[in-house]
Formats: C-alpha cells, structure tokens, sequence
C-alpha cells in the first residue's frame, strides 16, 4: 500500500469583502458564486453602465499580496522533492487561489478561474497527493509515481498555467450582450449545471465514470470555450491517473481526481451563471428604458 499524508487540508472562512466563501475540496476558500455583485450606474440617459470595477478591501486570505505559503510543500514539508505549485522555491510562496494573485477581488465579467485546475495552473497527482514519491509495502525506498514521475501534478492544459480563463462567449461580450442572448446562455448553464451536480465518483467503475464525466457540459462548451479544452484535458488527465492503478487504494486516488474536477466545472459554471444573471438584468432594465423612450 502507498503511503500519502493528509490529501487536502480544510479552512474555515465565512466573510471575505463581505461575502461568504467555500471551499472547494483544495482547502482555498472562493467567493461563493450566488453572493458575486457587480455594481451598475445610470448614464446621462437614463440606461445602466456597469461601474469601474473597484474592489472593497484585500483579499483576506493572503492580506493583499497575492501570495500564501504553498499547500503542497505545507503536507510534505522537506520530504518532497518535487512541488508543481511553488516549484521549490525559496519561502514556499504561491499565488493566492482565493484573489487568483491580485491582491483582492478579481473582476468577475472579465475572468473567471479555471474549470480544469481550479485556479491553479496545474492538475494535481492524486496517486500521490503531490508529494511526487511512493513507497510500495515493504519497500525501504521511496521510488517517483509512476502517473506524474515524481513531478507532483501536471501544467494545465486548459488555461496553460494562466490560472484564469475567459468569461462566457456572446456578442459583443458578456457584459454588453442582449436579453435573449443571455436567456439562451442561462438556459444552457443550468443544464450543465444540473448534469454535473448529480455525478459522483465512488471508485468502483472509474474508467467508465471518466467517460461520463467528459460529456455531461458538453452542450455548454457553445457559450464557455474553456469547458471544451478542460474536458479534453480530463481524457489525458486521467490517462495519467490510471497509471498508478498498481497499487492498492487507486480506485480512491481516481474518484477524488474526477471529484475535484467535477469540483472545479462546478464553481466555473455557478460563477458564470451568477454574472449571465446579473448582466440579463441590466440588460432587461435597458431594453425597457429602450422601449419606453420609444413612447414618450
């Protein structure tokens, strides 16, 4: 049996900026989606403009400066070689995953984190909880993983390390889209919001359960691109999973691979639905200030 510390550690945070936050099977705490805002001001006619973006405070997580000790490195300590999220360096500093490294709030119409990594620029080795090392029952030496060899994780291939993908796709944007663009969009959020809630991985039938994972949003890759490439990548990602199937408790290691995905795709489509919402409301508001100029 592989040893493994600890896989993932839990915060306890309830107010960021005055909104609650959850966390999200990694131990970062985030906005809970439904409590977003995105403030809007009339213009000279009489029509809603969204407001400069101008957060409240800092991000409480890090206090503002975008970094926090490294997770990983934090369950390992020196053990590790390896470390996909700090790389080893100096201090154990990472980007924040709360404020995605801004310091505070990020603004949410222009970017949202990452369905595939979460905000993390990398995929995370369950088989060996990122420790990059495993030890085979009654080995004396610890040997590389043989799903991520020994590096920890694995580079994002959604975002490509970026950590923040682009918001819903409607024209001219999500921010300036029409009422019954937005409806459709919502519509089609739901959907994939209801499909990806329900599944659950209990490591009995992992392989197929992958397969199923990687098609339940794919009616709303139209309006999020990013859903596409990150179900692409969960075909490679786990591929990369099913190596370690050699020890025991890998069916555990590849039911909280798809569950922490499953995490991931989740927040990402209840952020956008969220601002799909607020903007068809400003959108609703100016269509009807529209048709009232109309009459007078």
């Amino acid at each position: 049996m592989h040893c493994k510390e600890t896989v993932w550690l839990a915060f306890v945070l309830t107010m960021l900026l005055g909104r609650a936050l959850v966390a999200q099977g990694d131990g970062w705490p985030r906005w809970t989606p439904d409590r977003l805002e995105r403030a809007t001001v009339k213009d000279e006619n009489g029509k809603l403009q969204w407001a400069k973006w101008a957060p409240a405070e800092k991000c409480r997580t890090c206090t503002g400066t975008g970094k926090t000790v490294c997770k990983v490195c934090e369950r390992f300590l020196e053990d590790a070689e390896n470390c996909p999220d700090c790389h080893r360096k100096d201090k154990h500093e990472t980007v924040c995953r709360t404020c995605l490294g801004t310091g505070s709030m990020p603004d949410p119409l222009e970017a949202v984190q990452c369905p595939g990594c979460r905000g993390g620029g990398y995929m995370p080795c369950t088989t060996c909880s990122g420790g990059g090392q495993l030890r085979s029952e009654g080995a004396k030496r610890w040997s590389d993983c043989p799903s991520c060899r020994g590096e920890g994780g694995f580079l994002c291939e959604a975002c490509g390390g970026k950590r923040t993908v682009a918001t819903a796709k409607l024209k001219p944007s999500l921010a300036e889209a029409e009422s019954k663009d937005l409806e459709k969009a919502l519509e089609a959020t739901d959907t994939a919001l209801a499909a990806i809630s329900k599944f659950e991985s209990h490591g009995k039938q992992t392989r197929k359960e992958s397969k199923e994972l990687g098609t339940l949003t794919k009616d709303a890759e139209k309006y999020f691109p990013p859903l596409k490439d990150a179900n692409k990548q969960l075909k490679s990602y786990m591929g990369k999973i099913f190596a370690g199937s050699q020890y025991l408790g890998h069916e555990e290691d590849e039911a909280e691979a798809m569950n922490l995905y499953k995490a991931g795709v989740e927040y990402f489509l209840k952020h956008q639905k969220r601002m799909i919402e607020l903007s068809l409301e400003r959108a609703k508001a100016n269509e009807k200030a529209a048709e009232a100029d109309k009459d007078a």
